[in-house]
């Protein structure tokens, strides 16, 4: 290697792939340990998903306090609050400046291929404004370039919409459109987002069109009440789901006149191949209780000029449709393929692969471990310490499992699809259980990666902290539900609609 290359090599402890919330969670983990890092992120800033596919209508799908990252970094007034998209942004890059990761991040380039070298790994590097090729080297590798792709088109759904006269557009693409209908294509949280933004543009009503459902919208002002429940010790996992399968039924969908948008068709109970897939909104009741929202569950067969045509045989007249299909997935990152890993080796939710080395902390996967990516953080972290001591190849064999992605088919994320029902939200391994199989195996992964090389006493202890904290947490929920009723005790109330509905009506 000539003395000209040598100055485009640089060597870290922990390479981070991505400068998401997940990314900054990460570099800030390692400072705090002393851990030398860098980010490498394709964009000219840090933000993941809310730089690169959020929208002017995007934000939360849980409460503040669900999503707040740092303590001493609120994301608004409340612990309640639904927050903005660009609040989340903004709260990144201040939490970044703070912390000097701007320092410690090489931005606008991309990592084309990661290799395996004798104590960690190199990965190759080009700088996206100028081509400059790079080596970086570093002994443990972060994960965190985010699971979700671009959205999907309609074309790419097979709906040929060339003959349409208005704007056909991707959700949240377009602000300032006038219209009067429109449709939406969806019912997930891009398709609730478009819905919003499309009445806060002053559209007269909109309709949205989704297949047969296989999970529930949840009503976001309602979210840790709901959360208690399924938190609830004792009682078993299938009772709590058909208390909440009744209680969205009596008091949500059945007053908003949409029960037929309930996995099942809003049956006695709740259907046992239900998925969750951590969908919150209150707009969807209340503006279907205004009678400005109408949801057809049909397949969309045709679009005409002015028209959808659904499998019914029904017309829908459309000034604008809005396509909000969902996002594609990222299973099989290009710069791991060197390696032979993807999202299909995960291991203990914290790992790609079968080495400790290589740690991830994605959407879609974080949902599913206790109090979100820290707990990855935790077990990625632990198995550096493992490194430290000369105990990795000890841990990798001992304490490692093979965990699939939960609620997924690894086949269909391959082929760039959606998520299904490998493992349900109902899923329980005991009738009596009292959590879902899902969230028992994500509590034995952590448990055996943090376990390991701790004494008979340590090993006690820890236990004994994961049951402290579940309760803890349990507590937490019922006071923050107890708040829920006061923060919003007309949770489907959309007043100024209603007022103005009837005046219209007068008129």
């Amino acid at each position: 290697m000539d003395d000209s290359f040598k100055t485009f090599v640089e060597d870290v402890e922990v390479a981070i792939i991505g400068g998401g919330t997940c990314g900054v969670i990460c570099a800030a983990r390692c400072a705090k340990l002393g851990i030398t890092y860098k980010i490498i992120d394709r964009q000219i800033t840090v933000g993941g998903v809310w730089l690169n596919y959020a929208n002017d209508h995007s934000s939360l799908q849980c409460p503040e306090i669900m999503y707040r990252w740092d303590p001493k970094y609120p994301l608004g007034k409340g612990p309640l609050d639904r927050i903005k998209g660009s609040t989340i942004l903004q709260r990144m890059r201040e939490y970044a400046r703070d912390h000097h990761m701007f320092d410690n991040a090489r931005f606008r380039t991309e990592v084309e291929t990661v290799k395996e070298n004798e104590d960690g790994y190199t990965l190759e590097l080009r700088g996206l404004e100028y081509g400059t090729k790079r080596h970086l080297r570093c002994k443990f590798l972060m994960v965190t370039h985010g699971i979700l792709a671009h959205q999907f088109t309609p074309a790419e759904r097979g709906l040929d919409t060339s003959r349409f006269a208005g704007p056909v557009c991707l959700a949240g693409k377009h602000n300032g459109v006038d219209c009067v209908e429109v449709i939406v294509l969806g019912s997930g949280a891009f398709a609730c987002e478009a819905m919003e933004a499309a009445i806060a543009n002053n559209a007269k009503h909109v309709t949205m069109v989704c297949r047969d459902r296989k999970r529930w919208v949840l009503p976001f002002s309602r979210e840790m009440t709901l959360g208690a429940l399924a938190q609830a010790p004792l009682l078993p996992w299938r009772w709590k789901m058909d208390i909440t399968h009744w209680w969205l039924k009596r008091y949500f969908y059945g007053p908003a006149g949409i029960v037929h948008m309930m996995p099942g068709g809003g049956k006695k109970a709740a259907p046992r191949d239900n998925d969750y897939a951590g969908q919150s909104n209150d707009a969807i009741f209340q503006q279907a209780r205004a009678g400005r929202l109408t949801c057809k569950v049909d397949s969309v067969a045709a679009v005409e000029e002015e028209h959808v045509v659904l499998g019914s045989g029904e017309h829908l007249r459309a000034d604008v449709i809005v396509a909000a299909y969902g996002l594609k997935y990222q299973a099989e990152p290009e710069f791991l393929k060197e390696l032979g890993i993807g999202f299909k080796d995960l291991h203990n939710f914290a790992f790609l692969g079968p080495s400790g080395r290589i740690g991830t902390a994605q959407d879609g996967i974080y949902a599913y471990v206790p109090a979100g990516p820290h707990k990855q953080f935790d077990m990625f972290l632990h198995s550096y310490a493992c490194y430290k001591k000369g105990m990795l190849q000890k841990f990798q064999e001992e304490a490692m499992e093979h965990t699939p992605i939960p609620q997924t088919s690894y086949e269909s994320l391959g082929a760039g699809g959606h998520r299904s029902a490998w493992g349900t939200w109902f899923e329980v391994a005991k009738p009596w259980s009292v959590m879902n199989s899902t969230f028992e195996w994500r509590a034995r992964a952590y448990y055996r990666a943090m376990s390991f090389s701790k004494t008979p006493l340590g090993k006690l202890k820890l236990r004994v902290q994961i049951v402290m904290a579940d309760l803890f947490q349990f507590t937490c929920l019922i006071f923050l539900g107890f708040l829920e009723f006061f923060h919003d005790h007309k949770p489907l109330a959309v007043k100024e609609v209603i007022k103005s509905a009837k005046l219209e009506k007068e008129n």
